[in-house]
């Protein structure tokens, strides 16, 4: 099975769509940029790198400190910098042995100062607050897992798919790591059971957290889901998106490629954030190749939309009101650029 996100990341004009009052309207050049009637820049960030640091494929989790957490899945590594960028330790290696890593995702500092790193393999590893010593692995019955969050000090709500389970898959679940068990699974996957057979190889899901309130979405789906941490369905949020490229095909016997291709074709959504004002952004790619065209939308949890900006940099992070994107300017990864909204 492919990740999707990952396969679009490493594989893989231009304008804001306005509508509505509340729409920001802005011609944008042909290469990524954030127009200035949308954000205020604050600060750039240079990540520090040497012979062996190299930021590929960054997910980054803002500390409470400031200071960054970095997972690298291409380079199954975990970096932790401090605010200005400067490195302060990393550690991990590919392979199936105690701490290390298949496709590392994403990781969380816990209330104790350890750290869990979520592998899309691997489940969930535990590490000391340094990084230098393996804890432990909790292993749900999920594959893959595509993200995880902590609900408190046993309880994990997780993006995946549960081992052997049929149509319609569900695809968040509590996963109590003291019991040893999924206490629940909800969120059916979207669509129809062609978004299903497409979502068994190129399917992501991402989460964010506010309060009692789950934001979901789906790769193939148009649409945030709102629920209660035990599954309860809150609300559904249409994303009102210009030219939205929908699924109407999948072959899962199409060459490289037609693979290609037909990725070129859609809109996939990749992650969802909670701003501080409960405002929502989505982000959604176009894969294009190496040039992966990144958007992205605000709305509130009605479905006003606030902007739809096509062709932003990679959004790599919210902290408050704070958003870091990769350098529009730069070519890699770890040239930053933190800025705030209007």
């Amino acid at each position: 099975m492919r990740r999707m996100r990952r396969h679009l990341v490493l594989h893989l004009a231009a304008g804001v769509v306005a509508c509505g009052e509340s729409d920001v309207g802005v011609q944008q050049p042909m290469g990524p940029t954030l127009p200035d009637s949308v954000f205020e820049p604050v600060a750039t960030i240079s990540l520090e790198e040497g012979d062996d640091v190299i930021n590929v494929t960054p997910e980054v989790v803002v500390q409470d400190d400031g200071s960054f957490l970095i997972v690298d899945g291409r380079e199954a590594r975990v970096r932790i910098y401090d605010a200005s960028g400067r490195l302060q330790t990393q550690f991990g290696r590919k392979g199936e042995g105690p701490g290390e890593f298949g496709l590392p995702l994403t990781a969380m500092r816990n209330a104790d100062g350890t750290m869990t790193v979520v592998d899309f393999s691997r489940g969930l590893l535990d590490f000391d607050s340094a990084g230098t010593g393996f804890l432990g692995a909790s292993r749900p019955p999920i594959r893959p897992v595509y993200t995880a969050r902590r609900l408190s000090d046993s309880l994990f709500l997780v993006a995946g798919i549960v081992a052997g389970s049929s149509w319609p898959r569900r695809l968040l679940h509590v996963w109590n790591s003291a019991a040893d068990t999924i206490s629940t699974s909800f969120f059916p996957t979207p669509g129809d059971s062609l978004a299903g057979l497409a979502s068994r190889n190129f399917g992501w899901v991402d989460v964010a957290l506010r309060g009692d309130t789950v934001a979901a979405v789906s790769a193939f789906a148009d649409t945030v889901y709102l629920f209660a941490p035990t599954g309860r369905p809150f609300a559904r949020i249409p994303l009102s998106i210009q030219d939205f490229r929908r699924l109407q095909s999948y072959n899962p016997n199409a060459s490289p490629e037609e693979i290609d291709e037909w990725l070129e074709s859609l809109h996939l959504f990749v992650d969802v954030h909670w701003l501080d004002d409960g405002t929502l952004l989505v982000q959604y790619q176009r894969p294009r190749g190496a040039d992966n065209e990144w958007n992205l939308l605000r709305t509130t949890t009605s479905g006003m939309r606030h902007f739809d900006l096509r062709n932003t940099p990679k959004l790599l992070a919210v902290d408050g009101r704070r958003l870091i994107f990769v350098h529009p300017d730069s070519p890699t990864p770890n040239q930053w650029i933190v800025v705030r909204l209007r």
